[in-house]
């Protein structure tokens, strides 16, 4: 008889230390991350001693075994830290510092996994098998699908609709109980909030050389495309950024949002047209984005314009036609063009014109310098042609042949080269 009444004392005994365990918090809806990544359930001992949980379950699933100290709120995770899913996405992520471990580095309370799953309507079952702590919640109590918990406001009273509340913090406050207590003081809390200021950063821009920093190289008597790519951060969303454009010397091309990496950066991309006679040198492209809220910021692109000299001729060759010993030919003309980004000046010479052995040498043609007419020569002679960049139509270069009196009537042929160079 009196080891049964022993036994009847000691389970009555633990029944009533057992009966100090108290669900105090749910996240069953969470957005900063998935259900099967973030659920997680606080629970509180309310007893002055110390209880072994380890064959404790919720709602019939294992947890990890611990004892839960007196006066101690503890979180149980559904993914403490990240399993063997797809994401990185854990508890520890969103609650702790990222290192994938739940520490004393992480915040100042204990947390351990669990097996459970919650819905919007529920009933969460805590027991041993002997006490049942029973929450049965719904949508109502709020913290449905908008990042917020439901907490217990008095540990000390039942799991009514009344005796529960959604929490007055975004993810809630695991490992601190409800961080509003019943019949404290509340002060009224006023801020106002700015914008803050999309982040740009430079992906990619067209880039014509290896060497240190940005070179474009013009492209021969037509525009230049230059591509760029832009990383733009919004924290307020990348769906707030309402316009990227940039600007070269009065030139403006607007960027496209081309798509989202997540949502709150994108990539936006944009195509500036540059003049191929733009003088060579250091350009800044200003690159500016503007929100919804007015905030702005500047990314400055600095690249370097490559110089281009190039010439054009308007036909290849230059036919005297019949012309008769002693005699001068009539004038012929070459346009010039400039398709290049530097201003030109000419460098002239010339072959013998010859037929056999016979020839008429290079120096009885001339070409028109400033209304003189000057002989060319074999050698190279420097020219003053100022041709400028631009859209400039070309200038004329006049040429005529002196014929000796002495030549032997044939057909002679000889080459003229022009040169471009720098002015």
């Amino acid at each position: 008889m009196r080891k049964l009444i022993l036994w009847l004392v000691f389970l009555f005994l633990i029944k009533i230390a057992s009966a100090d365990i108290v669900l105090t918090e749910v996240m069953y809806n969470p957005t900063q991350a998935s259900d099967t990544d973030l659920e997680w359930i606080e629970i509180y001992n309310n007893g002055t001693e110390s209880v072994d949980l380890s064959s404790w379950k919720i709602d019939g699933n294992n947890f990890e075994d611990f004892l839960i100290l007196s006066g101690e709120f503890v979180v149980i995770a559904r993914e403490l830290v990240d399993g063997t899913d797809t994401d990185l996405d854990s508890f520890e992520s969103v609650y702790g510092n990222g290192d994938s471990i739940w520490n004393s580095s992480d915040e100042n309370f204990r947390a351990f996994d669990g097996d459970f799953s919650l819905t919007d309507i529920d009933l969460v079952n805590l027991t041993d098998g002997v006490y049942f702590e029973v929450l049965e919640y719904n949508s109502s109590f709020g913290g449905n699908g908008n990042g917020f918990s439901i907490e217990k406001i008095d540990v000390n009273k039942e799991n009514t609709f009344d005796n529960w509340k959604e929490s007055s913090i975004s993810g809630g406050s695991p490992g601190w109980g409800n961080v509003v207590k019943e019949g404290a003081s509340v002060l009224s809390v006023d801020v106002e909030i700015t914008g803050t200021k999309p982040l740009l950063s430079l992906i990619n821009i067209t880039d014509d050389s290896n060497d240190n920093g940005v070179q474009i190289r013009p492209k021969l008597n037509s525009n230049k495309s230059i591509v760029v790519n832009v990383l733009v951060n919004s924290s307020l969303g990348i769906g707030n950024v309402s316009k990227l454009t940039g600007e070269l010397n009065g030139n403006l091309v607007e960027f496209t949002r081309a798509y989202d990496l997540d949502s709150v950066s994108g990539i936006f991309n944009g195509n500036l047209e540059i003049e191929y006679f733009k003088l060579p040198g250091n350009y800044t492209l200003n690159i500016s984005a503007v929100d919804k809220f007015n905030e702005t910021n500047e990314l400055l692109v600095d690249f370097e314009y490559l110089s281009l000299l190039a010439i054009s001729l308007d036909k290849g060759s230059i036919n005297f036609g019949k012309i008769e010993p002693g005699k001068v030919s009539g004038t012929q003309n070459i346009k010039i063009v400039n398709l290049g980004n530097l201003d030109v000046d000419l460098e002239i010479y010339s072959s013998n014109l010859e037929s056999g052995q016979n020839k008429i040498n290079a120096s009885n043609l001339e070409y028109e310098n400033e209304g003189l007419w000057k002989s060319l020569d074999y050698r190279p002679r420097l020219f003053e042609f100022n041709l400028t960049t631009g859209n400039d139509p070309g200038k004329n270069l006049a040429f005529k042949l002196n014929v000796p009196a002495s030549t032997k009537p044939s057909v002679y042929a000889g080459s003229v080269s022009i040169v471009g160079v720098q002015r």
